[in-house]
């Protein structure tokens, strides 16, 4: 059976959509076979990096909540065999309907277990929306391995502790913390001791800030066009860890 793991962060901006599509780019290359879900129903970005449109989505997470497709039938083939997406709809109305009707966690539960033995992925990422709400906790819920990716600020990992509290209760998979944008200047020695006594988890990497990482944000890989720098080997080695 693949492994369900769940990126997840207290605020926007810190990059998580970035990493996690670079990740799961590597993970393609080394054979691996990947799906990637975006679970951000209000405000769904996972598509950016891949370049896909509305008018390239047949079926999204928005039609299989309102039970209008089987879950297998909603991921994009990014990369024959390796990478598949299942993008969220970009259409106004049906995010307003999801906001207003809700949908069956239960059956959504079930068939992210499902999908991922039916399809054979090594690895199904979900991609939560930000901060402390329900779509968040149900993705925790049901992680094999939960990263929380956050900036090393007081204001950031104060509100990563909060959220934690949740994660703990109801019982999330194993717990790593990813620093993104981590400034070249900050001692990762120090900064992982301080991280991991307040958090009471382990950092699993840290990922230095390079501006460069900002032109591929809305299109294209950093690690395809950068594989040498220091990001991109962090990347590889994050890879080697799940």
């Amino acid at each position: 059976m693949g492994k369900i793991v769940v990126f997840h962060s207290f605020q926007d901006g810190i990059g998580k959509t970035t990493l996690l599509s670079n990740l799961a780019l590597e993970l393609a290359t080394q054979g691996k076979k990947i799906g990637l879900l975006d679970f951000d129903l209000q405000s769904p970005s996972l598509h950016v990096p891949f370049g896909i449109s509305q008018n390239k989505i047949k079926n999204s997470m928005n039609d299989f909540l309102k039970n209008k497709v089987k879950l297998s039938e909603v991921p994009i083939e990014i990369i024959e065999n390796h990478l598949y997406l299942f993008p969220c709809s970009l259409n106004s109305s049906d995010i307003v309907e999801i906001i207003r009707d809700g949908f069956d966690s239960h059956k959504l539960i079930e068939s992210l277990k499902q999908v991922t033995d039916q399809l054979n992925f090594d690895f199904l990422f979900i991609d939560t929306p930000s901060g402390i709400n329900e779509d968040a906790l149900l993705a925790c819920s049901i992680s094999e391995e939960l990263f929380l990716v956050l900036k090393p600020d007081k204001h950031h990992i104060e509100g990563c502790k909060i959220f934690l509290e949740f994660a703990n209760k109801i019982s999330a998979g194993k717990i790593g913390i990813i620093i993104n944008k981590c400034p070249n200047k900050i001692s990762k020695e120090m900064l992982t001791k301080e991280i991991e006594s307040q958090l009471k988890a382990s950092m699993v990497a840290c990922m230095p800030y390079d501006e460069k990482i900002q032109e591929h944000e809305n299109s294209g890989f950093y690690i395809q066009s950068n594989p040498g720098e220091q990001l991109s080997k962090e990347i590889q080695r994050l890879s080697k860890l799940l």
